[in-house]
């Protein structure tokens, strides 16, 4: 304010109970002659988080694709170092590119799912009978169960029909039948469940065995965050899953949460609202001509 009035147009920055903001002070004059100042205060706080989202995401993109592309370029130093061989002799390192590049294509894929759901790229929707959705990918996944030694239950009621887009709904249930797949304990549980409530389908996939701190639930939904990084090989993940299941849900007008207890392990609930009956309203009669 001091500048201000001293003819100087002052620009500063200050955080103030979690939130950023800009402070602008300039003159105010009466011809050649200053009669005070105004200052703007300019709440800048949604405007940096988003900057350093976008500087975060950047960091990690690169990160996940620094790993395929060193071990790409390595193989491909390997095999022209040899030419008088034989694709057969060499075919390790010709696996290994290609499934380093098929790695490189998923992560491609999810950015760019993820990319359309946040800019509410938006396909018609059209009604989605979530019962048969959720107990076809239940079906998928007996088999898993089988390989891992986890018991697959679930509890899904009949008729359950929502208006949406139904590849991104089936995106949205495959990823949490997947998570909890994944990180459900040897010889546990994995429960998937889908009912009616307040007038909204519930969807609620939950997994014994795995309980994630009070700090990483709370950012268990950001992209590229992986709440187990010693699992982070055995899963193969990108740390996006969650995140596009978030967005698909909030697409539809519902949402997601997490919850997780060393007691009974940690569980996904997302809910969808129910379409819901039209208001009929009684036709008003004309009254007769006189």
């Amino acid at each position: 304010l001091r500048d201000a009035l001293d003819g100087k147009r002052h620009e500063d920055t200050i955080d103030l109970d979690g939130a950023s903001y800009l402070i602008v002070a300039s003159p105010v004059y009466d011809g050649q002659s200053i009669t005070g100042a105004v200052v703007f205060m300019l709440d800048m706080t949604e405007k940096q988080q988003r900057e350093t989202l976008h500087r975060v995401f950047t960091s990690n993109v690169s990160h996940e694709l620094k790993t395929p592309l060193t071990v790409i370029l390595a193989n491909v130093a390997i095999l022209r170092a040899h030419p008088e061989r034989t694709i057969a002799s060499e075919s390790k390192w010709l696996e290994s590119t290609q499934s380093e590049a098929e790695r490189m294509e998923g992560l491609v894929g999810e950015m760019l799912t993820l990319a359309q759901v946040e800019a509410r790229v938006d396909a018609p929707f059209e009604p989605v009978d979530l019962s048969d959705m959720v107990a076809g990918t239940t079906l998928q996944f007996e088999s898993v169960a089988f390989e891992q030694n986890f018991k697959l239950e679930s509890n899904i009621h009949e008729g359950i029909t929502v208006q949406g887009d139904p590849e991104r709904l089936r995106k949205l249930v495959d990823t949490l039948t997947e998570n909890a797949s994944k990180y459900v304990n040897e010889g546990g549980t994995v429960s998937v469940t889908l009912a009616r409530e307040n007038k909204n389908a519930s969807l609620r996939v939950s997994n014994t065995g795995s309980y994630i701190q009070p700090d990483d639930l709370k950012r268990v939904f950001d992209r590229f965050y992986r709440t187990d990084k010693a699992r982070t090989g055995d899963t193969g993940g990108f740390g996006l899953g969650l995140a596009i299941a978030r967005e698909i849900a909030r697409n539809h007008k519902g949402d997601i949460v997490a919850e997780s207890s060393k007691e009974s392990g940690t569980a996904f609930v997302a809910t969808i609202p129910l379409p819901q009956p039209k208001t009929k309203y009684p036709r008003t009669q004309a009254s007769p001509r006189q």
